[in-house]
């Protein structure tokens, strides 16, 4: 499996976690109208739980979110710059293609229009343009919502079960089970996500994509250690760290930030730089966000 495929591959049901945080503040009592109805009360509530400890209401506040990801697959390195304006759907991309030339994607992730840029060029053929900005999607799919993926936990589509407790180097986890098998799009991944039960952080996933052959069960997935936790802007709380349990892959966010302020044309003309922030805060110890 290629590089792209792979990172498709990891987070691409991811696609359905997008932006229906309100499930958080519901009543405690009640099955999300978004996700399945056979999720279990049991799953529905860890999942509340993780979300608020994690600071789902300050993530909400969050407009401009600044970051970039990197792949370490077996020492080959891929890297992605990223800027969002989480109110509009603005967004854009930087990153290297196959030839080595730097591409520019300035669009909307809602509408999934908008322009591509090739070595400081502008691309003006329209089947060019399609798959570029294609491929721009499948960059803010892949790259945000693997970032943000405990926030999701409540979203369209989505079947969560509760499997048990698991003790992972002395501390006891919730496992949580999601499948999407009525979602509409990746209908067969499954993911179970470890929680922390003190601190309500995600601690470990394991997945299996769609289309993987064979009848899954836990003990065969794909495992990834989460590390890491940093808190940012009003007080969320990510993992800018995965680490596959076999070590021949890391997923990490070495730049993180929260803006206040962007330019309209940081999203509108490929010549305007990208906003470079600080390093991601020294994280703070404390076992929930306060």
């Amino acid at each position: 499996m290629n590089l792209k495929r792979f990172l498709a591959s990891v987070c691409a049901s991811l696609c359905l976690l997008l932006g229906l945080f309100a499930n958080a503040r519901a009543d405690p009592g009640a099955i999300p109208a978004s996700i399945s109805p056979e999720s279990q009360p049991k799953a529905i509530n860890i999942a509340r739980e993780t979300m608020q400890s994690l600071g789902i209401d300050k993530l909400n506040e969050a407009r401009y979110l600044r970051f970039d990801s990197e792949v370490n697959r077996n020492g080959t390195m891929t890297t992605m710059h990223h800027l969002w304006d989480r109110n509009t759907g603005r967004y854009r991309v930087e990153w290297e293609a196959e030839n080595g030339k730097p591409v520019v994607a300035l669009f909307n992730v809602n509408s999934q229009s908008g322009t591509i840029y090739i070595d400081d060029e502008r691309v003006d053929e329209e089947e060019a343009v399609d798959e570029m900005l294609r491929q721009a999607q499948q960059r803010f799919i892949n790259d945000s919502h693997c970032l943000l993926a405990p926030f999701k936990l409540l979203d369209v589509g989505i079947k969560l079960e509760w499997t048990g407790a698991e003790m992972i180097d002395g501390v006891l986890h919730d496992v949580l089970h999601a499948s999407f098998k009525n979602a509409s799009f990746s209908p067969g991944d499954q993911y179970w996500f470890y929680i922390d039960e003190h601190s309500g952080r995600v601690d470990r996933w394991a997945f299996f994509p769609q289309g993987y052959k064979g009848k899954t069960s836990l003990d065969k997935a794909t495992v990834w250690d989460w590390k890491d936790w940093r808190s940012f802007g009003k007080g969320f709380w990510l993992s800018l760290e995965r680490l596959k349990l076999d070590k021949t892959t890391a997923l990490r966010f070495p730049v993180v930030a929260v803006l206040d302020q962007v330019s309209d044309e940081v999203f509108e003309d490929a010549n305007v730089d990208m906003p470079e922030p600080p390093l991601p805060q020294v994280p703070n110890t404390g076992a929930k966000n306060e």
